[in-house]
């Protein structure tokens, strides 16, 4: 059966079982079946068309209308929202969720009238939305929102004289926007004369009033208003002036017919001609014909030359507007003022049907009550027709749509609309009818309207329950809390459908229902253990019918009751030393919840304990480790008391628990047995001692137990003696138990038994030896009254340094003496053996911290009343050398100035000796320190004093490492000595260059920077820093020079007119005083450059954007900047981009200023750019203004979304059940919304995809079944995510699931073999883990454990877990191989036994120096050894010689996922193959064999850090090395092979080329050896960098750029200039005229405007133009001026400075030898100094010299004679000279400058004199 969720929503199966029994029983079931539903549904509008009506100029969010629609399905699949499409669609706005059709702008009919949209509506299904349109008409109401208007404010109409009453004088005529009666305009006639004039209201003819002369008043003022018929009429005004002039000056007009009758429909055709003349001759009678009035509705129309009259063609004539036409034509002439005469026509109009009939309203809503008995009337329509008689008769029709079952009659006269039959609402609850107005006319015309008819509702239905209700709740639900609405449905609507609901059975009256929603809520308490459902009838009634239903409540168990203890308390003995976990006691609580998680109870220890834990499912108390009785004083003792908190937690949400308190006693064991203080006891008894008297105490004690089992008894169990002798059962004491007359010097002995009162009681025995003494007469007497011995104070410890004696007249016990130290030995430095009186050392002595000591020495006889003796002994230490000296400080710092002479003393250590003189001598000497071979140290001084004199450039720092030893002696310690070199200054300053130029412009701002002089000195530090000043006068030419930096700034206002070069004299200076030839002077000329003020752009700042997807070359906007400077040449500019281009992202046009795109842009790397864009103009030099450019880029949809990380990886715990969570992914996109969130996500690939599920729009990844982690380690799947934007972009990423371990599976035994390798000799001292020998085991997370088995072999041990560790003793025993058997589990599971082979194999040097290491990437260690160890070994068998034994000796994991295997093979004879050999075989031979076995493309055979990436910089030569760390040893393992070795490492040095120092030679040792700078610069070192002092012309860092270079090709057409552009590359400025990238175009115009000056004339050329300059004028813009000279004729001149000169020339000339400058001084001695510029043999020379000093001469250029232009620029400063030429074209105007440096054109020279 197929189910329908629209009319199977629930169903409910009732099932019986029957019980064949007898009696027979029944049981029955109730299955609820939800259906589910799915998107089978699209959204239904009410209607299929909507129209509307809205009011023009109504505000924003004037409601329209609201369309509804509804959809059958549910859910998301039912969620409906709007949307809206059609024309100007944005002049409306809809509400997505109630389809609300609102204004978005106030509309104008006159714009627009009519809108046609489209409403959408959508449901919210995520995978199948359906959506229906509907169309929507929306008529824009008319509202009066505009005046009538005229066509002018001023008319002047001229009338004939004798004008009768009643004539035509001026047709009005005003138009409105608006329509109906909005449109309908009357008009009105005011002014002072307006008694004289009529005025027809709807046509607006102005007729004269009576008769007007020429004899009167010859003008009138009038004025005419104009009103239209809204609801608050519009006016407009206009004035108009009326003239008389004579009558025969007006035109005669004549017309044949004026009269005529016409249908309203009538085709267009001719009426009439009018036909005029005029008294006026020539052009001004020439007549014209127009409409003069009355023509409304532009009914008629004239020809304004034939006079033709024409109407019809549907064109003005309306009969219902106006059934005659009075119309007046005018003739003019033509006049000033034109005069015009007029004539009236008739034109009566006849009626056509051309209107349709129109209802009253185009939609009526009406309503009418269901279940009535036809006919009902349900409402009357009227429609009219503008028509007349038939053609405006009436008569009314249904149309046949939306009344399918003839519901409905329609009178056809009187328009009264009935039912036709009985209405039922619930089967159709409306009606749209058409309803339509047929004219009588022929044809017919028709007009329609549509009804909408509403059945209004009865209540002739019963409510209907919509399901069988039934609900969970919780128990303890507060009062009021909601638990279910019942629901019901009723066909009826409106008061008719709505239900009150109540409970006609409610037991208890727990529950409350609200009689009109249906909620029921609870009212009163429930408690699930006192009842666990409610059964509850509930009754539905809506006035006229009642309906019931059952309702079910079932009683959720909530976790109210908290787990309860059996006790509160809970006290448990625990005997000490158990076993570690052993039980202690158990504890139980209950649960009064409901079966279920909230009765389910877990145990768990309040506080964590290291001593107990308790199980959490029984509440059984274990012991975690064996415990101990402590003994105390306190019986009993909290140090034997845990008091422990255990909770009982159920599972419930949130949890309850309570807690008892569990008290464990430790209680004592009785595992001591009591100790004697002695094994024997001795002890002499006097003869004459009487029955009972003390003799002995022996004690016992039982220190480990406590109470009676630490309770100690005595008992005499054998001996000689037991008959004279007793001993007391409590105290121990023995006394005397029968008199001992006559028994001297016997002996007897005791054996003593103490007994503890445990159970079983514990035992100790010992015996006590009694001697029978007489009197004790004598004291013990020494041989000496004093000892005397001397000791070095190395003696060795235990060592005997003197016997003492002493001797006792007494016989027996009382003749025996023990000798000991009474006193004087406070550091118990000393001995004494009590028997034998030898005195021995305990600990060493130190003479340097005690030299004698005085011992007290006793001796003691045996008597039971003891005597003694007193000896005294003095034991004196002699000194040996055991203190070495010492300095008192690890680092001294010593300073020797350079140049110091040989032997200068440079620092003097000293180290001390706390030994004795005689082992205190100390002898110096320098050992070793990059100054060894320097310095020398005074052996017994230790004063260091110089070898050699020292350079400080050379080398500023030594070190010396200094010895102070003992002679003869071991003893030493050694200090370091730094001497360090102090600089003195022996180079002076040198400037880089003799002469600087720099130019600056004359409007430059004081403190403005001009250029930097340098000059270098060889010295370092404080000595080599250099300090500028300027010289003489030079401090009064306007230039400011800093002192340390060399810069020269601008100090006063420059006046180029005044002074356009100065030459200024700058020295170069150490710090201090002058002190003779220790400077250095440069010469320094500064071209000053006429004044530039820079362009100016409009704006500070444009703001423009541009999607990142423009193609190149897209305009993004354009800047614009003027320049307000005069002369041409600085007034000229182009635009380019100075700042901020990131990425050359964006060009700019130089002479237009329109930015465009010059590459791909890409928002997500750059958004928003800030330009600095300049305008450069062609001054000299040119001058910049800039202005900010801020380009945002948009966005476009093109990237996809991304993780991060790139693959994602999530975890999940093995075993867990289908649909766990795993992970949410979580994408980005670094496109702006809405391209990119939010994401979907689609499963699209992958090998472990049926694993899991992807939820489509959260990314929630969960599992689809259970995985085992041992069969399924990890899943792979390729997830799709796509965003939100329009293109939609995609992109596929893996992601990976790491199934995380349980420790589900049991261990099973291993058979393991264990390849100890280490380095022979260096086993770790301490031992070392060689292998992890845990069992097989499919898990990973275990808590392993294992033990060896049988005996244990010595050195073999697994100290934790199950790490096998051997000592050095065992790994390297010859030849062993250790077989052990091993128990281990993994914590969980039963012990299993493994098999375990240790084999140890000793290699050493000649094994690594004859090794290659085989690199492979992508591999691990681990793998290696499981799957290519074994095919490796084999391998290398097949490829070596019989008996050739290869061998691996280390694996390791390196970096990048690689692995290291170090490789050699043994020779049959103990050898080794070499290297190179087994490293070729392998190489050339079996590369493609490797590579299978190491399941890698990528290796490295044999591997050397030098080849994989070379790793010296500068040229330096790398040597590798293999490096064994035996101390670290690196375990790899596999399930059957356990492979151990060291750490084998290989490392590089690198052999630095001359001038390189550091680990990959990556510093210079000098930076400047070798020069690094180009172009023959010179190199300055500063600190470990270096500075390039650049020649002329050239810049960088390493002087590497050639100034100009970008320009050096001259690229700019037609005399354009080229400028290097900041950001790379050139533009060209081009000349007026001229414009284009490389100014290779012409402009329409180039002489506009006139860019010659001085009265020239431009003279336009194609391209570009010339400029004719009048006499006296030259150059290119005729700005300059020229001077000729004669043979013998000159110019004067101002003297010239007597030691600073700077002269330009610029000429031409044809005479090889001419005196261009000359000045001179004061003659002394028929002589006198001159400066002389001139030509000698065409070459330019320039001489000084002459009264005191020889003559100077420098020369440069070529040859100059040749009649064409040139400059020349001479400039002197003292005795510093240059010389500069350069050729000129265009009579002088441009002259190149000649670069300083130049040897072709510039020459400088320092003279003898200055």
């Amino acid at each position: 059966m197929c189910l329908g969720r629209t009319a199977d929503l629930i169903r409910y199966l009732f099932f019986f079982r029957k019980k064949t029994g007898t009696p027979p029983l029944t049981g029955s079931g109730t299955v609820r079946i939800v259906v589910q539903d799915v998107n089978d549904h699209s959204p239904e509008f009410e209607r299929t068309s909507y129209e509307a009506a809205v009011k023009e100029n109504s505000p924003p969010g004037t409601m329209v209308l609201r369309p509804v629609a509804t959809d059958k399905d549910a859910g998301f699949n039912a969620k409906i929202s709007f949307t809206l499409t059609g024309d100007h669609v944005e002049r409306f706005v809809i509400d997505q969720d109630t389809g609300e059709l609102k204004t978005a702008v106030p509309l104008d009919r006159e714009e627009k009238a009519f809108y046609r949209l489209t409403v959408v509506a959508r449901d919210s299904s995520p995978t199948e939305p359906r959506s229906t349109a509907v169309a929507v008409h929306v008529v824009v109401i008319d509202e009066n929102d505009n005046a009538p208007t005229f066509s002018a404010d001023k008319y002047t109409v001229h009338i004939p004289d004798k004008t009768q009453p009643g004539q035509f004088v001026f047709g009005a005529k005003a138009v409105d926007n608006d329509i109906d009666q909005n449109s309908k305009i009357v008009y009105h006639l005011g002014g002072k004369d307006a008694d004289k004039f009529t005025m027809e209201p709807d046509s607006g003819v102005i007729k004269a009033a009576r008769e007007l002369v020429v004899g009167g008043v010859t003008t009138f003022q009038l004025q005419l208003r104009a009103t239209d018929g809204g609801r608050e009429p519009r006016s407009a005004l206009a004035e108009l002036t009326v003239q008389l002039m004579p009558s025969h000056l007006f035109p005669s007009i004549s017309i044949p017919q004026r009269m005529f009758t016409l249908s309203e429909d009538e085709k267009e055709q001719v009426l009439t001609r009018v036909t005029a003349s005029s008294p006026k001759a020539g052009p001004t009678g020439t007549i014209r014909y127009s409409i003069a009035g009355g023509n409304v509705g532009e009914a008629l129309r004239i020809d304004a030359v034939t006079g033709e009259v024409s109407a019809g063609g549907g064109r003005g004539l309306d009969f219902e507007t106006a059934p005659t036409y009075e119309v007046w034509v005018a003739a003019r002439d033509s006049d000033e003022p034109p005069l015009r005469s007029v004539a009236r026509l008739l034109l009566n109009v006849t009626d056509a049907n051309d209107n349709a009939p129109t209802f009253d309203h185009a939609l009526y809503n009406a309503t009418v009550l269901e279940e009535e008995i036809a006919p009902v009337r349900v409402l009357t329509l009227r429609a009219t027709d503008a028509d007349s008689g038939a053609n405006g008769r009436v008569l009314y029709q249904l149309r046949d749509s939306g009344d399918t079952d003839r519901a409905f009659a329609l009178d056809a006269e009187t328009g009264e609309l009935t039912t036709n039959v009985k209405l039922d609402r619930e089967s159709v609850s409306a009606y749209t009818l058409i309803v339509e107005a047929v004219d009588q006319g022929m044809p017919a015309l028709t007009g329609s309207s549509t009804v909408i008819v509403t059945v209004q509702d009865k209540n002739d239905n019963p409510p209907k329950f919509t399901r069988l209700f039934s609900v969970n709740v919780t128990e303890n639900a507060e009062l009021g809390t909601f638990v279910i609405q019942v629901t019901s449905s009723d066909l009826d609507v409106g008061e008719n459908a709505n239900a009150s609901y109540s409970f006609t059975e409610n037991p208890g009256g727990k529950f409350r229902i609200d009689p009109l929603t249906g909620n029921v809520t609870v009212a009163g308490p429930l408690d699930r253990e006192a009842e666990d459902e409610y059964m509850l009838k509930v009754a539905a009634v809506d006035g006229a019918w009642r309906q019931e239903t059952p309702l079910t409540i079932t009683i959720q168990d909530q976790n109210d009751n908290a787990p309860e203890f059996e006790h509160s308390d809970y006290n448990f003995n625990f005997p000490e030393l158990q076993r570690a976990v052993a039980f202690v006691g158990q504890v139980s609580a209950t649960d009064r919840d409901k079966q279920g998680p909230n009765a389910v109870i877990s145990y768990a220890l309040k506080h964590p304990s290291d001593f107990f834990a308790v199980d959490p499912a029984s509440g059984e108390v274990f012991s975690k480790r064996s415990l101990s009785y402590k003994h105390t004083a306190l019986e009993p003792s909290p140090e034997n008391q845990y008091v422990l908190t255990v909770s009982a937690t159920d599972n419930g949400k949130p949890p309850m628990s309570s807690e008892c308190t569990v008290t464990v006693n430790v209680v004592d064991a009785n595992n001591n047995a009591p100790k004697f203080e002695k094994s024997e006891y001795f002890t002499p008894v006097p003869e004459g001692a009487s029955v009972g008297q003390r003799l002995l105490r022996v004690t016992a004690r039982d220190d480990g137990d406590f109470g009676v089992n630490a309770e100690v008894e005595y008992q005499r169990i054998g001996g000689n003696g037991s008959e004279l002798f007793a001993i007391a059962r409590s105290t121990g004491w023995i006394t005397v138990a029968a008199p001992l007359r006559a028994r001297r010097l016997q002996v007897f002995s005791l054996r003593i038994r103490a007994v503890d009162k445990g159970s079983p009681p514990q035992s100790d025995e010992t015996t006590v030896t009694l001697v029978v003494t007489g009197v004790n007469r004598h004291t013990p007497t020494f041989t000496a009254l004093s000892y005397q011995v001397i000791v070095p104070e190395n003696e060795p410890v235990n060592s005997t340094i003197l016997m003492v004696a002493a001797a006792d007249a007494d016989e027996g016990p009382n003749g025996i003496v023990r000798y000991a130290i009474a006193g004087g030995d406070e550091q118990r430095a000393f001995t004494v053996d009590k028997m034998t009186g030898a005195v021995t050392l305990l600990r060493s002595l130190d003479y340097d911290t005690v030299q004698e000591y005085h011992l007290n020495v006793t001796a003691q006889d045996l008597g039971f009343v003891p005597r003694t003796a007193t000896a005294m002994l003095t034991v004196t230490l002699t000194d040996i050398n055991d203190n070495a000296p010492v300095f008192n400080s690890s680092v001294y710092n010593a300073y020797l100035k350079e140049n110091a002479p040989p032997k200068t003393s440079v620092y003097r250590v000293e180290a001390k000796d706390i030994d004795s003189p005689k082992n205190a001598i100390i002898q110096y000497s320098i050992v070793g320190g990059s100054g060894r071979e320097w310095f020398n140290i005074g052996a017994k001084t230790g004063e260091i004093t110089s070898k050699v004199s020292f350079d400080f450039e050379e080398r500023a720092l030594y070190t010396l490492d200094v010895l102070a030893a003992n002679p003869d002696s071991t003893m030493h310690s050694s200090t370091t000595v730094h001497v360090h070199i102090t600089g003195e200054n022996e180079f002076f300053p040198r400037f880089v260059q003799p002469v600087f130029h720099f130019t600056v412009s004359e409007s430059a701002q004081v403190g403005a920077s001009v250029g930097l002089v340098q000059a270098t000195d060889a010295d370092a530090g404080p000595d080599g820093e250099v300090f500028y000043l300027l010289v003489g006068s030079s401090n009064d030419r306007g230039f400011a020079l800093a002192a340390s930096t060399g810069r020269l700034t601008v100090s006063r206002h420059l006046d180029r007119e005044t002074q356009n070069r100065v030459v200024l004299t700058v020295l170069a200076k150490n710090a201090g005083s002058i002190r003779g030839n220790d400077t250095d002077e440069a010469q320094v000329v500064i071209s000053v450059q006429d004044g530039n003020d820079p362009p100016e752009f409009l704006k500070p700042i444009y703001e423009g954007q541009v999607s990142e997807g423009a193609p190149i070359g897209t305009r993004v906007l354009s800047v614009a900047a003027v320049d307000k400077d005069v002369r041409p040449q600085n007034n000229q500019f182009a635009y380019s981009i100075i700042g901020g281009n990131e990425g050359q992202a964006f060009r700019v046009d130089p002479q237009s200023g329109i930015l465009e795109t010059a590459s791909r842009l890409d928002r997500e790397t750059i958004e928003t750019y800030t330009l600095i864009v300049g305008a450069i103009d062609t001054g000299t030099p040119p001058q910049t203004g800039t202005t900010e450019v801020r380009i945002v880029v948009t966005d476009v949809n093109d990237n996809g979304p991304i993780f991060q990380p790139a693959v994602p990886v999530g975890y999940v715990l093995e075993n867990e059940p289908a649909s766990t969570s795993v992970m949410i992914l979580s994408a980005a996109d670094p496109d702006l919304p809405p391209n990119g969130p939010p994401f979907t996500y689609e499963l699209v690939g992958g090998k472990q995809q049926d694993y899991i599920t992807v939820e489509k729009h959260s990314g929630l990844v969960k599992t689809t079944r259970s995985i085992d982690r041992e069969i399924t380690p990890e899943l792979g799947f390729v997830v799709e995510v796509a965003d939100s934007g329009t293109p939609r972009m995609t992109a596929r990423h893996d992601v990976r699931v790491v199934v995380l371990d349980r420790n589900d599976s049991p261990s099973t035994p291993r058979v393991v073999r264990v390849l100890a390798h280490f380095f022979r000799g260096s086993f770790p001292s301490s031992g070392a883990k060689i292998a992890d020998i845990r069992p097989n085991d499919a898990d990973t997370s275990g808590q392993y454990s294992c033990k060896i088995l049988g005996s244990v072999p010595r050195g073999v041990s697994i100290p934790s877990g199950c790490e096998l560790h051997v000592t050095k003793h065992v790994a390297e025993s010859p030849n062993i191989v250790l077989s052990l058997s091993v128990q281990g589990n993994d914590g969980v599971y039963p012990d299993v036994v493994s098999s375990v082979s240790v084999e140890f194999v000793a290699y050493d040097n000649t094994t690594v120096d004859n090794s290659i290491t085989i690199r492979a990437e992508n591999i691990s260690a681990g793998r290696f050894l499981s799957e290519s160890y074994k095919p490796l070994l084999d391998l290398m068998g097949s490829i070596f010689d019989a008996g050739d034994s290869p061998i691996v000796f280390s694996i390791r994991d390196a970096e990048s996922d690689s692995t290291e295997v170090s490789v050699a093979v043994r020779a049959p004879g103990g050898g080794y193959r070499s290297r190179t050999h087994v490293g070729d075989a392998l190489a050339s031979r079996k590369r493609d064999s490797l590579q299978q076995i190491f399941h890698s493309r990528s290796l490295s055979v044999p591997y050397s850090p030098c080849h994989l990436r070379p790793p010296c910089d500068n040229g330096g030569v790398c040597s590798e090395g293999i490096h064994v760390v035996p101390e670290r040893m690196i375990v790899t393992d596999s399930p059957s092979l356990v492979f151990t070795s060291p750490s084998v490492g290989h490392d590089f040095s690198c052999r630095c080329t001359d001038g390189f120092v550091g680990r990959r030679c990556e510093r210079r040792q000098d930076p400047c050896s070798p020069n690094p700078c180009h172009a023959g610069a010179t190199c300055r070192r500063h600190n470990a960098e270096f500075i390039c002092a650049c020649p002329p012309g050239q810049e960088g860092r390493l002087c590497e750029v050639e100034k100009g270079a970008a320009c050096a090709s001259q690229p700019c057409a037609n005399g354009g200039s080229c400028r290097e552009a900041p950001s790379g590359g050139f533009f060209c400025l081009c000349r007026p005229g001229f414009r284009g990238g490389r100014c290779e175009a012409a402009a329409a115009d180039s002489c506009r405007p006139n860019p010659c000056l001085h009265g020239g004339r431009c003279i336009p050329l194609k391209p570009g133009y010339r400029c004719s300059c009048p006499d006296g004028r030259h150059g290119t813009h005729c700005e300059r001026s020229t001077f000729g000279f004669n043979e013998l004729s000159y110019m004067a001149f101002p003297a010239l400075d007597a030691s600073t000169n700077d002269v330009s020339v610029v000429f031409a000339t044809s005479k090889a030898d001419a005196l261009l400058v000359y000045g001179y001084g004061v003659q002394t001695g028929g002589r006198s100094d001159f400066v002389a510029l001139e030509l000698l043999g065409g070459r330019a020379t320039f001489s000084f010299g002459g009264a005191r000093t020889a003559i100077a001469s420098v020369t440069a250029g070529g040859y100059l004679s040749d009649g064409e232009w040139h400059k020349v620029t001479a400039t002197r400063n003292g005795r510093v000279v240059s010389l500069a030429v350069g050729s000129c074209s265009e009579n002088g105007d441009i002259c190149k400058e000649c670069r300083p440096g130049d040897k072709s054109c510039y020459a400088d020279d320092v003279g003898p004199s200055g």
